[in-house]
């Protein structure tokens, strides 16, 4: 790979015009033609600046840690993607780190050197449990902000409203006339699933469902995999005396799982059952029928968790610090054809 000197000699010009050149801080007028030789010669040797180099020789850095686990789920990896791109868009370079390095336990390679980035973005849900000693050690030296749901109010995080999903989900299905509305959901308790079941109980509440509590289907934490689950809500729902018309899964991957269950058992979905999801991911465009889902707002989350973390990084070179937000974001609906208007026999 070309080095910045190979750069400035086929250019004709000093390493330090070739540095000024490219960061765009110039201390000095240069000639367009100047500026054109270095540039074509930075083409044509194909260099790419050092980041890690460059930060330690001024003492800026615009490398941003970027931490997922190595399990990441599809709507994870669109996320951080959107993540990405808004990261590039505002000159920031992302690193991808591997959230077991944030666990002294279970990490060989530990943190990197905070000095070496600007801040920390995080799709983590080991947040969930509030800060492991690896994030409180690292946020009290880097800005960071989770784009997660997460239980300490140390963190500045930005993420789907899914209270607010989960009751849009409900109002459709009593907007087409499902009065007997079933809300599949595992893990409950932790911090990324508990708004949805407030959601779930505040629309009951609120629509003219039935407060069945056999309609709340809350999967064991000991079910692992998405076919798994489904079939554990396709039993529950086939047991019932008076099964629901429409049931709302707390994850797409399972409400698609959940309509090759009903196929594969001779339901007709949604004739006989309406299925709603939530995540909004790609692929419940192509299921059969296509999934009616709560789609989460993606790009404005990612948008919005660089903005903040844009601000953290100002601060923290100003020597400032400012109260953590939480920073909800409204999800969209997405009706599809896995959801329809009830039958006036099936309410009876």
């Amino acid at each position: 790979m070309a080095n910045i000197r190979q750069v400035a000699q086929t250019a004709g010009v000093s390493v330090g015009s070739v540095s000024d050149i490219l960061s765009g801080n110039v201390r000095y007028s240069y000639r367009p033609e100047t500026i054109l030789r270095v540039r074509a010669a930075v083409q044509r040797l194909g260099y790419r600046p050092n980041t890690m180099a460059r930060a330690l020789r001024q003492g800026v850095t615009t490398l941003v840690g970027v931490v997922v686990s190595a399990d990441i789920p599809p709507m994870t990896n669109t996320l951080m993607t959107c993540v990405r791109n808004e990261l590039i868009a505002c000159g920031y370079q992302p690193v991808l780190l591997d959230a077991a390095q944030f666990d002294s336990a279970h990490s060989a390679g530990g943190l990197p050197h905070p000095g070496l980035l600007a801040g920390i973005i995080s799709a983590d849900f080991a947040l969930e449990k509030g800060l492991s000693e690896g994030y409180a050690r690292l946020r009290k030296e880097l800005p960071l902000v989770a784009v997660c749901p997460v239980k300490s109010r140390q963190v500045d995080s930005v993420t789907t409203d899914r209270a607010q999903a989960i009751a849009m989900a409900v109002e459709h299905l009593a907007s087409l006339g499902h009065r007997r509305v079933a809300f599949a959901i595992v893990h409950s308790k932790s911090v990324s699933q508990a708004p949805k079941i407030r959601g779930w109980q505040q629309a009951q509440r609120k629509y003219p469902i039935a407060p069945n509590p056999l309609y709340t289907i809350e999967i064991p934490n000991s079910v692992h995999g998405m076919m798994e689950r489904a079939a554990f809500v396709f039993e529950a729902l086939r047991r019932m005396a008076l099964p629901p018309t429409g049931v709302i899964c707390a994850s797409d991957d399972i409400a698609l799982c959940l309509l090759a269950q009903l196929a594969a058992a001779g339901w007709k979905a949604p004739a006989r059952l309406s299925v709603v999801g939530f995540d909004g991911v790609y692929y419940g465009n192509y299921s059969w029928p296509p999934l009616t889902t709560v789609a989460q707002p993606l790009r404005e989350i990612a948008r919005e968790a660089v903005q903040r973390l844009k601000v953290l990084i100002g601060e923290y070179r100003q020597g400032q610090a400012s109260v953590p937000v939480q920073r909800l974001i409204a999800p969209e609906l997405l009706i599809r054809s896995s959801t329809i208007r009830c039958k006036p026999e099936s309410l009876t």
